[in-house]
C-alpha cells in the first residue's frame, strides 16, 4: 500500500488526471491525461504485483462460516512431546485445507510446492529470460482478472476468500502465542503470515488498481514482474533492477516502497535501544520469533535477559512481539485489539492498587500480609480463555452470545440456520456443529425450547457441564415434560423440569441457571466485580464443579451467582415459583431465598 500511495503522489500529485474510460465488461476503466511532471516509474517486488483489491461487499456471507480444520483441537493434535508446533509443516496444512473448503475452486498445490505458493506467489511460473513485453502481460492479465473477480458478477468465490483468511487471523492471533512455536523467525509466524493476509485482505480500493493499469497504457508505469533485486553501483550513483524473469532497468533514482522493520537495537532512541542493548543493565532482549522487537509474554509484560518476566514492567505495541493485530476492528465483534487493551488496563490497575495498598502500610508502619506481587515466572507456553458453548442461538442464546463476546469469552454456537447466516448474525462467534460443541467447550449454555431439549442426544453431550436455561411454555413444552415424566415414573410431578433433562443427559452435569433473566437484561445488566447494584442470578446444581464453572462464566459476563441447592431445590426457579421473580442483587437474592426455607 505505501506504493500506492506514491504513485498517487507522483501522479495525480504532480497535475496529472484520471477520467473514466468504460469498456464492455470494465466499467471502472480509466484513462491518464499525463501533467508532464511525472517520473518514469518502473515497480517490481517480490511478488510482482500489488495486493489485491478490496471485495464487493465483503461482509455478506460466503463459505461454510465455521472452521473444520484450524480448531483448538485439531492444532493440539499436532503439538510434539514439548506442546510446540512448526507453523510451515503443522499450520500451514491446515490453513490450505480451510481455505479450500470456503473457495472449492481455488487452485491446488503443485507437487514439490508449498501448500499456499499459488496464493502467495501468483507470478511464480514467470521465470527464465522472458521478454519484457510477456512479464508486463503477466503482470497486466493478474490485475485485471483481480478486478473482475472481486468487483465484477458473481464475486463469491473472492468474497469467500476474504472471509475465511480473515477468520483464520483472528483464530490463529488467539491460538498461537510465541511460546507455542519452535522455529523462531524462520518458522514463518506471525510475519510470513502477516504478509499473505495483508495481501489478500488488506488491499486497496478498486479505483487505485484502475488507475494503475491507465498510468501503464499511459507510459508512466512500467513492470518489473516478480523477484526483484535491486544493486548499487557506488562510482556511478546508478541503481540496477533485475526482475526474475529476466528484465533489467538502470535508473538515477530509488524508491524503496516499504514501512522499516522495527529494529531496536538499531533505534536512534537511546531509551528504546538500551532496552536490549544495554548490557548489564537492559531490561529486556530481542525476540527470536519477531527479530528486532522487544519480547513480552502474553500479559504484555517484558521477558529480561533471563528469560523470565518482568513483574512491573509492561511494554504495547507494534515494537514489540505482540501478534500483529491490526485488522480493522468490526462492530460487535469484540475484537482481539480491544480484549487485549482491556487485559492490560485491568493488570495496571490491579498492580497500582497492590503498590498502594502496600504503600500505605509501609507507612503506618503496620504489619500486614500484602498479597505481593507473585514470583515471576517462566513465560507460560499458551493462554486460553473461558469457552462457552450455545445451543440455540434464539432470543436468549443470541443475548447471552453477544454478552459473552463482549467480556472476552470464546464462543461456539450451533443452531438450524446455515452457517453464513449464522456468521452474519453473531460475528465474532465459532459455529460448530452440535454433535462437537460440548466436546470444544468448557460450558455449553441449551437455549433451545424445553421439549427440544427433552430429545436432545445424550451422548453429544457426554461429561458436559450443561447450563439449562429453558423454561415450560405453551403445548409442545407440557407434552414433553408429561411424557418425560411417565418414563420416569414421576406420576406425581416431584421431579423439577431441570431432573428431568438431567435424566435425558445422564452423563452430564446440569446446572439450572439463566432462565429467570430477561434476554435484554442479558445484554444490558451485567456489572463489574465490586458494584453494589450488580444483579445476582441463581443457580441450582448437584455437581459443585459444574455450579463453579458455571459461577465463573456468569462472574464474567457481569452477574453474580448465588447457588440456592440442588436440581431439585432448582423448582423454585420454574416460572410461578419463588424465586423466578425480576432484578435482584445478591443479599435480597439470598434473603428471599431464606424466606422460602423458612415458610418451608
Amino acid at each position: 500500500l505505501a506504493f500506492i500511495d506514491l504513485m498517487a503522489l507522483l501522479t495525480e500529485g504532480r497535475g496529472g488526471e484520471f477520467t473514466p474510460d468504460p469498456r464492455p465488461g470494465e466499467p471502472g476503466r480509466l484513462s491518464y491525461a499525463p501533467s508532464g511532471r511525472e517520473p518514469r516509474l518502473w515497480v517490481g517486488s517480490r511478488r510482482g504485483v500489488p495486493y489485491h483489491s478490496k471485495v464487493r461487499d465483503e461482509g455478506e456471507p460466503a463459505g461454510p462460516g465455521d472452521l473444520v480444520h484450524v480448531t483448538p483441537e485439531a492444532l493440539r493434535a499436532r503439538e510434539d512431546t514439548d506442546g510446540l508446533l512448526d507453523f510451515r509443516a503443522d499450520v500451514v496444512p491446515l490453513i490450505a485445507a480451510e481455505i479450500h473448503r470456503w473457495v472449492p475452486d481455488a487452485p491446488l498445490a503443485a507437487p514439490g510446492e508449498e501448500p499456499l505458493d499459488w496464493l502467495d506467489h501468483p507470478l511464480s511460473w514467470l521465470e527464465g529470460d522472458a521478454h519484457l513485453q510477456v512479464t508486463r502481460d503477466a503482470v497486466v492479465r493478474h490485475i485485471e482478472h483481480d478486478l473482475r473477480s472481486r468487483t465484477h458478477g458473481d464475486v463469491s468465490s473472492a468474497r469467500a476468500l476474504f472471509q475465511v483468511l480473515l477468520r483464520l487471523f483472528g483464530v490463529l492471533v488467539e491460538q498461537l502465542p510465541p511460546a507455542r512455536l519452535r522455529g523462531g523467525a524462520a518458522g514463518g509466524y506471525p510475519r510470513w503470515w502477516h504478509s499473505l493476509f495483508s495481501f489478500v485482505d488488506s488491499g486497496p480500493p478498486p479505483h487505485r488498481l484502475y488507475q494503475l493499469l491507465a498510468l501503464e497504457r499511459a507510459g508512466v508505469v512500467h513492470f518489473l514482474g516478480p523477484r526483484v533485486r535491486v544493486s548499487a553501483d557506488e562510482s556511478s550513483g546508478l541503481f540496477t533492477a533485475r526482475g526474475g524473469a529476466g528484465t533489467r532497468v538502470t535508473t538515477d533514482a530509488l524508491v524503496d516502497a516499504f514501512l522499516p522493520e522495527p529494529s531496536l537495537a538499531e533505534s536512534t532512541n537511546p531509551l528504546l535501544r538500551d532496552l536490549v542493548t544495554g548490557g548489564g543493565t537492559a531490561v529486556g532482549r530481542e525476540s527470536a520469533a519477531s527479530p528486532g522487537t522487544l519480547e513480552v509474554d502474553s500479559r504484555h509484560r517484558v521477558i529480561g535477559p533471563d528469560g523470565r518476566a518482568q513483574p512491573q514492567l509492561w511494554a504495547v505495541g507494534p515494537w514489540t512481539s505482540e501478534l500483529p493485530i491490526g485488522a480493522f476492528a468490526r462492530p460487535r465483534t469484540n475484537a482481539p485489539c480491544h480484549r487485549r487493551n482491556d487485559a492490560l488496563a485491568r493488570d495496571l490497575l490491579h498492580a497500582a492498587l497492590r503498590h498502594g495498598k502496600t504503600a500505605r502500610a509501609n507507612a503506618a508502619n503496620l504489619s500486614v500480609e500484602s498479597p505481593g506481587e507473585p514470583a515471576a515466572e517462566p513465560t507460560p507456553r499458551t493462554v486460553r480463555s473461558l469457552r462457552l458453548g450455545v445451543l440455540g442461538p434464539g432470543k436468549i442464546g443470541s443475548a447471552l452470545t453477544r454478552a459473552a463476546l463482549r467480556r472476552g469469552v470464546e464462543v461456539a454456537v450451533a443452531g438450524r440456520s446455515p452457517a453464513p447466516a449464522l456468521a452474519a448474525k453473531l460475528p465474532g462467534a465459532r459455529h460448530v456443529g452440535p454433535d462437537v460443541l460440548a466436546s470444544s467447550c468448557d460450558v455449553v449454555a441449551i437455549t433451545v425450547p424445553l421439549h427440544v431439549a427433552l430429545a436432545l442426544e445424550p451422548a453429544a453431550f457426554q461429561g458436559a457441564v450443561v447450563i439449562d436455561a429453558t423454561n415450560p411454555w405453551g403445548e409442545a413444552d407440557a407434552a414433553a415434560v408429561a411424557a418425560a415424566r411417565v418414563e420416569l415414573g414421576d406420576l406425581d410431578g416431584r421431579l423439577s423440569t431441570s431432573e428431568l433433562l438431567a435424566a435425558r443427559l445422564p452423563a452430564a452435569h446440569v446446572v439450572k441457571t439463566l432462565n429467570h433473566i430477561g434476554y435484554h437484561d442479558v445484554e444490558d445488566h451485567g456489572r463489574e466485580d465490586g458494584d453494589p447494584q450488580r444483579r445476582a442470578i441463581a443457580v441450582a446444581a448437584d455437581d459443585q464443579r459444574a455450579a463453579d464453572a458455571v459461577g465463573r462464566l456468569l462472574q464474567r459476563i457481569g452477574f453474580e451467582p448465588v447457588q440456592v441447592g440442588t436440581l431439585a431445590e432448582g423448582r423454585e426457579l420454574e416460572p410461578g415459583a419463588g424465586l423466578f421473580s425480576g432484578w435482584s442483587t445478591r443479599d435480597e437474592l439470598s434473603r428471599l431465598r431464606r424466606e422460602l426455607v423458612r415458610v418451608a
